[in-house]
C-alpha cells in the first residue's frame, strides 16, 4: 500500500471515530420509568415505558407497538432513535388500547396487580361510562377505575353478562324489548321499542 493510501485510510478511519464519539455525546440518555417514543420513520406510533436496561444495551419495557397492540418484555436496543415521550401521547395510546380492550359495563379483574392501598379491598369493579383516562404514579386509571399497574399489568376485563328474561304478555298485545347497554344497579334495562 502507498503512503498516500494509507494516509486516505487513517483520514477514514479517525473520521469514523470522531463521527462516533460525536454520536455518543448527542444521544439521549434512556432512563428507567420514562416513556419513550421512536423517531425511526414507520415506527412513530411505538409508545413505551422503560422497565428495564439490560447488560446488552436492550431496553425492557411495556407499551403500544406500531400496530396499536400492547407489549411487555425486551423491546428494542438503546441505541434506536428513542426521544421522551410527553404523558398526553402516552395517556392517549393508554385509553385508545383500553378501549378496545374494556367495553362499557364491563368489569375489571385486578387480582394480580400491584393495587393502590384504597383499592386493596375491592378486586373487582364496574366500569363507570364517560370517565376519563389519567395517569398517576400508581399506573393508569381509565372510566373511573384502576386497571393498569405501574409494571404495565392490566386488569382482567369480565364482560358484562346479558341474562334471559322471561316477559309476560297482557291484555294479548304484543310487546317488543330491546336491551339498553346502559348499566344500573347491577342490571340492564329493559326498554319497550316503539
Amino acid at each position: 500500500m502507498e503512503l498516500k493510501e494509507q494516509i486516505e485510510q487513517l483520514e477514514k478511519d479517525f473520521n469514523y471515530r470522531i463521527q462516533e464519539l460525536k454520536n455518543q455525546i448527542n444521544k439521549p440518555k434512556i432512563e428507567v420509568g420514562k416513556v419513550y417514543k421512536s423517531k425511526v420513520v414507520g415506527y412513530e406510533k411505538i409508545l413505551m415505558c422503560i422497565t428495564e436496561l439490560d447488560n446488552d444495551g436492550w431496553c425492557v419495557a411495556y407499551g403500544i407497538d406500531v400496530y396499536g397492540d400492547y407489549f411487555k418484555g425486551r423491546s428494542c436496543h438503546q441505541d434506536k432513535q428513542l426521544i421522551e415521550a410527553t404523558p398526553e401521547e402516552w395517556t392517549t395510546a393508554l385509553t385508545k388500547y383500553a378501549d378496545e380492550l374494556y367495553k362499557d359495563c364491563d368489569r375489571v379483574d385486578r387480582s394480580g396487580l400491584d393495587i393502590p392501598k384504597e383499592y386493596e379491598a375491592i378486586k373487582i369493579d364496574s366500569l363507570e361510562r364517560n370517565h376519563s383516562a389519567y395517569l398517576m404514579d400508581d399506573g393508569f386509571w381509565y372510566k373511573g377505575r384502576y386497571v393498569m399497574d405501574k409494571h404495565g399489568k392490566w386488569a382482567k376485563g369480565l364482560k358484562a353478562e346479558v341474562k334471559d328474561y322471561d316477559i309476560e304478555v297482557v291484555n294479548n298485545t304484543d310487546v317488543n324489548f330491546h336491551i339498553n347497554k346502559s348499566f344500573e344497579n347491577g342490571k340492564y334495562k329493559l326498554v319497550p321499542v316503539d
